[in-house]
């Protein structure tokens, strides 16, 4: 027998909207208790390279424009139904192949009232809702920083709804 110290955990099981033992009606009855309690910006970073400026205001040059998030760290309490995590959120431009403009931020997000729910369908919808939740917040970031550096650009899109 391995000491206490060298025993490891295996990953836990990801469950997917597309695995063949999905039950929609356990993740329903997730998605009808579970409340939203806070959304706190916990860090960002945004940085603009000073030679590409010029770049943004020439209508000519395209840029590229690309930005994901993704659930980074979770952790659920099924005994007092408390689903905390974070979701991170990265937008870059490129200038040709420079990164022009790069701003990261991570959200800690809260739901609540999941009390004896499965953790494994607490943590897809985490995953999915969260985002949602989150990127409206991040997407004013986006704003506010590239205005507050003088650079006249289009907001960021609206998510669609898709199933990952």
């Amino acid at each position: 027998m391995k000491p206490d110290s060298e025993i490891t955990n295996p990953e836990p099981r990801v469950l997917l909207f597309s695995d063949e033992d999905f039950d929609v009606e356990i993740y329903n009855s997730v998605a009808s208790c579970a409340q939203l309690s806070e959304i706190r910006l916990l860090a960002s970073t945004f940085a603009v390279k000073p030679e590409c400026l010029g770049e943004f205001d020439d209508p000519e040059n395209s840029h590229d424009h690309k930005f994901e998030g993704h659930a980074h760290k979770f952790v659920f309490d099924s005994e007092n139904g408390i689903a905390i995590g974070t979701i991170v959120w990265c937008a870059e431009i490129k200038s040709g192949r420079k990164k022009a403009l790069k701003l990261t931020a991570e959200y800690l997000t809260t739901y609540g009232d999941l009390q004896g729910m499965d953790a494994d369908y607490v943590r897809l919808y985490f995953g999915k809702i969260a985002k949602f939740a989150t990127f409206p917040y991040f997407r004013n970031l986006f704003s506010v920083q590239v205005s507050a550096a003088g650079i006249q650009l289009p907001p960021l899109p609206s998510l669609i709804d898709r199933v990952d």
